[in-house]
């Protein structure tokens, strides 16, 4: 599969608090309406063991304005997900986009501007993550690891 550097919220990604994604994905182009077709996750990939006693959350935010390169104003967080403290390096964490969040009528939107924030908690928590906007489909077939050794003639 071929990563886009657009679709990327962060690369080899390393917290000792709390804190956003070093990446904001802007879907204003898109008229915050994605269409039919395939859905879209965020794969969260654990890059090296948490810390021991630190509690880890995700949450997918969204934004209608920024502020320098971070979302700004009143981020709406539309969904959260748990990093399980011992979770081993290489696992990984779908945060799916619903369905339903493309359709304004559902109450909770997608407004222009997406990103993690992440919640460290506990005694002296330590994460080190990665994380892409990948179809759903892919959700199981990618492993955060590209393929390299080849020559491209």
């Amino acid at each position: 599969m071929i990563l886009d550097a657009y679709g990327r919220l962060a690369a080899d990604q390393t917290l000792t608090a709390s804190g956003a994604s070093t990446n904001v994905l802007d879907f204003g182009l898109l008229q915050k309406d994605l269409g039919p077709g395939e859905g879209l996750t965020i794969l969260v990939h654990v890059l090296s063991l948490p810390a021991a006693g630190g509690t880890y959350t995700v949450g997918l935010r969204t934004s209608d304005t920024l502020s320098g390169s971070a979302l700004g104003g009143s981020p709406v967080t539309l969904l959260t997900r748990t990093i399980g403290a011992t979770s081993p390096a290489g696992s990984q964490f779908e945060v799916p986009i619903p369905k339903d969040l493309y359709n304004a009528a559902a109450g909770k939107g997608l407004l222009e501007y997406l990103d993690l924030y992440f919640t460290l908690g506990g005694s002296n928590p330590s994460l080190e993550i990665a994380a892409e906007l990948v179809p759903s489909k892919f959700q199981q077939e990618y492993n955060g690891n590209l393929a390299s050794g080849f020559t491209i003639e």
